[in-house]
């Protein structure tokens, strides 16, 4: 016999007798040889508890998104220079507040910075 096979025949003898325990009750997890050597995976509580929290994370503006929020500046920012103009801050598509309270340091622009607080 070629040596492939005799470990083939080997390879299906140790499984037959490892799911004859297993059938039996001899053989469980908790007792398994290699079980020690693997570090648990479970988590305290994650049995049985249902579907796990969403993984959509949302922001504080009506639940819009990073980049809903950087979208909205970006296509409102006409001249693409990172500063809205009053104008140009009449064309963003998410506003929780007017020009004058997004413009935090009263330079008459709405910096991204500023703008992404506003939102928040």
């Amino acid at each position: 016999m070629h040596a492939s096979v005799r470990l083939l025949a080997a390879g299906l003898c140790a499984a037959g007798l490892a799911s004859a325990a297993l059938a039996q009750g001899q053989l469980s997890i908790d007792n398994y040889p290699g079980a020690a050597t693997y570090p648990s995976t479970s988590v305290m509580g994650a049995r049985g508890s249902g579907p796990g929290p969403s993984q959509r994370m949302e922001g504080g503006a009506g639940g819009f998104t990073a980049v809903d929020i950087a979208r909205s500046y970006f296509f409102a920012d006409a001249d693409h220079d990172g500063e809205l103009t009053r104008a140009e801050a009449r064309r963003l598509s998410i506003s929780t507040m007017s020009f004058e309270e997004m413009d935090r340091n009263f330079d008459g622009l709405v910096s991204r910075f500023e703008y992404e607080d506003s939102v928040r």
